[in-house]
């Protein structure tokens, strides 16, 4: 069992990205209305100050020859001039043919929040019994205007993610799956009109061969991202994510 506090002071300077980005943010489909970004060189930069709450338990022999590893973290950032993207949906072009497309579906900009909080924690917990891992971990966040009292954009939503993996060591694999469940996002600042952003579930398949032979260095990762093919956005962005995937990836180390 371990406890540990921190305190820290962070600076952060906007990047470049922040400060100058532009040309297209998202187009509703290939040629049609689409929200560009616009620059903001005025920017200031992020001043916070952090403290986190961490715990971390380890269980030898809970049942049999097992383990149980727990973790847990709290924190409380407070940051004076946050850096948030702003979207707004309101047209800023020419969106009636023959003129152009772009700005139709609004801007986004990146802007200060004077005085910002962010509160939030995690757990996570991973139990091993001889070659299976099964494991189960759980997040939240939260994000206030402490000036106004409104909900920050760009704050992830609620999120569980439940995993399961069995090592077939004689041949150097790994298969498992993972399954995460995304709650609603509807703690949205006043004037937002594209949320509240709904729920999801996605379901991941993965197998891993490493060989520890004469192939040693070799890793090859085949996944199936997305499984069951759910239609869904994450919260705060306006188009939908992509289907279905197959993912292989091979490296070796030398």
């Amino acid at each position: 069992m371990a406890w540990s506090i921190r305190y820290d002071e962070a600076f952060r300077a906007p990047d470049t990205s922040e400060l100058y980005m532009s040309g297209t943010h998202f187009a509703y489909f290939p040629g049609g209305p689409s929200n560009i970004f616009v620059p903001n060189p005025e920017l200031s930069p992020e001043k916070s100050h952090n403290i986190e709450l961490k715990g971390q338990f380890n269980f030898e022999n809970v049942f049999a020859d097992d383990s149980l590893d727990i973790t847990a973290a709290a924190f409380q950032n407070k940051v004076k001039d946050f850096i948030n993207l702003d979207v707004d949906m309101t047209p800023a072009g020419t969106c009636n043919p023959p003129g152009s497309f772009e700005g139709c579906a609004g801007t986004s900009k990146s802007s200060n929040i004077d005085n910002a909080e962010l509160t939030g924690y995690e757990v996570a917990a991973d139990y091993r019994w001889q070659q299976l891992l099964v494991g189960l971990s759980y997040g939240q966040t939260r994000g206030k205007d402490t000036d106004t009292d409104e909900w920050i954009s760009n704050i992830p939503a609620d999120k569980w993610v439940a995993h399961l993996q069995y090592g077939f060591w004689n041949i150097d694999t790994k298969i498992g799956t993972r399954a995460t469940f995304v709650n609603a996002q509807n703690r949205l600042p006043v004037g937002d009109t594209e949320g509240p952003y709904d729920s999801y579930q996605l379901v991941d398949f993965y197998a891993s061969w490493e060989p520890t032979s004469e192939l040693e260095g070799l890793k090859v990762d085949l996944s199936l991202i997305n499984a069951f093919d759910e239609n869904y956005r994450t919260a705060w962005t306006q188009v939908y994510q992509p289907g279905r995937s197959v993912r292989l990836n091979a490296q070796y180390t030398f």
